[in-house]
C-alpha cells in the first residue's frame, strides 16, 4: 500500500490547483456521472488491480437536502466481478461566497458544505454472503473559476463483520460545455485506492421542493 501521507499530499496539491483562481458560477446538487474506474486492492495475497465503470447521480430535493445513489462494477484480475451499489441522503448548506459577502478570501468565489449518509451493498458473484454496510462523508465543494470546480471529503465506511475504515475523496471538475464537466477523482482507504476519469452532467436549478 502506498504511503497515506504521499497520497494526501498529492491530493492537497491537486486541490490547491483547483483553488488557485476564481469565478462566479453555481454548484449543482442535481447531476449524473459516468466514469471509468481503475482500482488497486490490498489483499492477504498482495496487491490486486482491476478496472470497470461507475454510474452515480444526485437529486436536490430542497435547497438544503439531496438524495444520491451509485452503481459500480470492477473486474479485479483473477477474481469475479465486484458490484458495489449505494443509496443515500444528504444535507448541504446554501451556496456561500463573496457575492453574499459571507466569505472574504480570494481563494474561493462560491462554496457549499455537505454531509452524506449512504447504505452500501456488495455483490462479488461468488457463493459466499456479500456484505452490506454504511458510510458517512463530510465535505466541501467549491467553484473557483468559470471552468473549474473542486470537491474534498473525509468519511467513515463500515461493513458487517469487517472493521470500519476512514476514507478520503477528492475530485476536480473542468467545464467543457455549460452543463457538462470532465472530472478526475481519487478515493482511498486503508485497503483500496480507486482512480476515476469521466463526465458529469449538471441539471441547474432542478429541485423537487422549492
Amino acid at each position: 500500500m502506498k504511503s497515506a501521507v504521499i497520497r494526501l499530499g498529492a491530493f492537497a496539491c491537486l486541490l490547491g490547483f483547483g483553488f488557485a483562481a476564481q469565478a462566479q458560477s453555481n454548484i449543482s446538487y442535481t447531476n449524473i456521472d459516468l466514469s471509468y474506474v481503475n482500482a488497486d486492492f490490498d489483499t492477504v495475497a498482495g496487491s490486486v488491480d482491476g478496472d470497470g465503470v461507475n454510474l452515480a447521480g444526485s437529486l436536490e430535493l430542497h435547497k438544503n437536502m439531496h438524495i444520491l445513489g451509485s452503481y459500480e462494477r470492477v473486474s479485479p484480475d483473477g477474481f469475479d466481478d465486484l458490484d458495489t451499489y449505494s443509496i443515500g441522503f444528504g444535507f448541504h448548506t446554501p451556496q456561500m461566497g463573496r457575492q453574499e459577502r459571507q466569505y472574504s478570501s480570494n481563494l474561493m468565489d462560491r462554496y457549499s458544505l455537505f454531509i452524506d449518509g449512504n447504505y452500501i451493498g456488495m455483490d462479488s458473484g461468488g457463493s459466499g454472503s456479500d456484505p452490506t454496510g454504511y458510510s458517512v462523508d463530510l465535505g466541501l465543494r467549491s467553484v473557483n473559476f468559470t471552468r473549474m470546480e473542486a470537491l474534498f471529503a473525509v468519511g467513515y465506511e463500515k461493513f458487517e463483520k469487517i472493521d470500519g475504515e476512514f476514507t478520503v475523496e477528492g475530485r476536480l471538475f473542468i467545464r467543457i460545455l455549460d452543463n457538462l464537466q470532465a472530472q478526475g477523482r481519487i478515493d482511498w482507504n486503508d485497503n483500496t485506492t480507486r482512480w476515476f476519469i469521466g463526465l458529469r452532467y449538471n441539471f441547474p436549478n432542478v429541485t423537487i421542493f422549492d
